[in-house]
């Protein structure tokens, strides 16, 4: 095992992880007899290779495995390396080299039921949405859920919002299509968060 330092040894159904002076790290039971090709240990995982084909994660706070999807059973793993920013580089053998990005894309795409117009942000960190038919919705960024924030059962002047404005003290200014401006204070947010 590279960087870290540490011996790895296959005993038939296990990989036992040593540390520099021979102390036994960890005792994980594999459940393959594929032959492994390499064997490298990050953070609270270790992610072993198979020369016969596939990846599989084991987390060592809780033993538990995972298949490393991106690298499928029969793509034949010859070495792993995790360089810089969490990239992983995977050499293959005939399959050339694999970048797995730590992020499956740049962008996360959240379905809404109208058109969105405009966007501000909470003292959360969350994203208050306008949209136009469905008034604001609030993006939930920990959790990535859209939930329904304000429409006209609640005070909002027009289902259809086509700008979102802050101001210093926390108030959200809500531009409407035909129903002119709406305020939302800084204390009636403050109470749904």
């Amino acid at each position: 095992i590279r960087r870290q330092r540490q011996m790895c040894i296959r005993d038939r159904s296990k990989i036992v992880v040593f540390d520099s002076r021979l102390h036994q790290l960890y005792s994980i039971d594999i459940d393959t007899n594929k032959k492994i090709s390499d064997v490298v240990v990050t953070g609270k995982s270790l992610v072993v290779g198979f020369i016969e084909g596939g990846c599989k994660i084991y987390d060592l706070s809780t033993m538990n495995c995972s298949t490393l999807k991106e690298v499928t059973e029969q793509t034949s793993v010859v070495t792993l390396y995790l360089g810089s920013q969490d990239i992983w580089w995977i050499g293959t053998d005939g399959q050339g080299i694999m970048q797995l990005l730590p992020y499956q894309s740049l962008f996360h795409r959240v379905v809404t039921e109208n058109p969105v117009r405009c966007f501000c942000e909470d003292g959360k960190g969350n994203i208050i949405v306008g949209t136009k038919g469905s008034g604001i919705k609030l993006f939930d960024v920990q959790k990535k859920l859209l939930l329904n924030f304000l429409d006209e059962s609640n005070g909002l002047p027009s289902m259809s919002v086509y700008a979102l404005k802050k101001n210093q003290y926390g108030d959200i200014f809500i531009g409407t299509e035909g129903k002119g401006i709406g305020a939302v204070s800084y204390t009636h947010l403050r109470a749904h968060e």
